[in-house]
């Protein structure tokens, strides 16, 4: 099997090693805390551009990386091709790409948090990140699954993915458009690919987001399976109804919805004809969606670094970061099987 080059595995921070906050969890005005948080969500962001100096995105001997790559070096029969990956290496694109994205979000969380920009624009980004992580440990799943199912998760994003750019694509132009069509044949052979590496699989399967054994959730039941994957073995507290409540939370904000603005809402000053009033958003519950997406993406990472068999050096100075500005929020993982 051709090796595949991944780019996802080639940005490097800029800041080099991760910067850390040095504070405590108490702070003298908000704007020290909202600075002290963001500094947090930058070192999530560089811990992941790291590992492109530290790992490299390759599987450690030994580790359950380098036996799903034994594997699929046999059992799927296709090559990197026209941008398509395959085996181990789509795998691994796909989670690298998903953890790029979720990192992109959770610093530009860090950006608005630092300019006071806080009261609407961060819910849309901790949801996004929240979702990104989601996929992610999606395609991940459990140590026990087995590298096959892994695979199928994989092809079943990057079907998807191939999907919505086809269909993009033919709504912004037309369908004999270059951009369409190279959409559209990316499209078809990604489903080929499927087919031919999973005994079974057909056109009708496959367009019902199912692989093999595997199925592929939707958004918002991917978050409810996250949550639940970290209650069962990572120490999470939401149960699926917290977890729904609160992707709802932040979809309210992300779509145009009135009572999160009124929530807001203080009344100044009475100027007789009329009343002005104020947007005011308190620390503490930026404190709680600066944890929801943090904590999504520092679990994650833990995964991602021990399924490559990674120095867990710096996802661990993430948690003892975590720990000094939101202490209590990780708990100890228990044994996924």
């Amino acid at each position: 099997m051709a090796e595949a080059h991944d780019p996802a595995t080639e940005s490097t921070s800029s800041t080099g090693e991760p910067a850390e906050p040095t504070g405590t969890a108490t702070f003298g005005t908000p704007l020290e805390r909202h600075q002290e948080l963001a500094t947090l969500m930058w070192m999530g962001r560089d811990t992941f551009l790291s590992s492109s100096t530290t790992f490299h995105w390759k599987p450690a001997p030994g580790s359950q990386a380098a036996l799903d790559q034994a594997v699929l070096e046999k059992f799927d029969p296709n090559e990197f091709m026209d941008g398509i990956w395959a085996g181990f290496h789509l795998v691994s694109e796909v989670v690298a790409t998903y953890l790029s994205i979720g990192g992109g979000h959770l610093a530009a969380m860090a950006v608005l948090f630092e300019t006071g920009e806080v009261h609407f624009a961060p819910k849309p980004l901790a949801r996004s990140t929240i979702e990104n992580c989601a996929r992610a440990m999606w395609v991940l799943g459990k140590p026990s699954d087995a590298a096959e199912q892994r695979l199928a998760r994989a092809y079943l994003e990057e079907l998807l993915s191939s999907e919505i750019a086809k269909r993009t694509a033919g709504h912004l132009g037309e369908k004999t458009d270059p951009v369409h069509q190279d959409a559209q044949k990316r499209w078809k052979e990604v489903r080929r690919r499927m087919i031919a590496a999973y005994p079974g699989a057909d056109a009708t399967s496959i367009s019902k987001g199912e692989l093999g054994d595997q199925v592929r959730p939707g958004v918002e039941d991917g978050v409810t399976w996250f949550y639940a994957l970290l209650r069962d073995h990572a120490g999470g507290n939401l149960s699926d109804d917290q977890a729904s409540g609160m992707y709802d939370f932040l979809s309210s904000g992300t779509h145009p919805t009135l009572y999160q603005a009124r929530q807001m809402r203080h009344w100044d000053e009475d100027h007789g004809d009329h009343v002005s009033s104020l947007f005011v958003v308190d620390t503490e519950f930026l404190e709680r969606l600066c944890t929801a997406a943090v904590v999504a993406y520092f679990q994650v990472l833990a995964a991602t670094f021990s399924y490559f068999g990674a120095d867990p050096t710096p996802v661990e100075k993430f948690a003892d970061a975590i720990e000094r500005v939101l202490p209590g929020v990780l708990k100890p993982a228990a044994s996924a099987t």
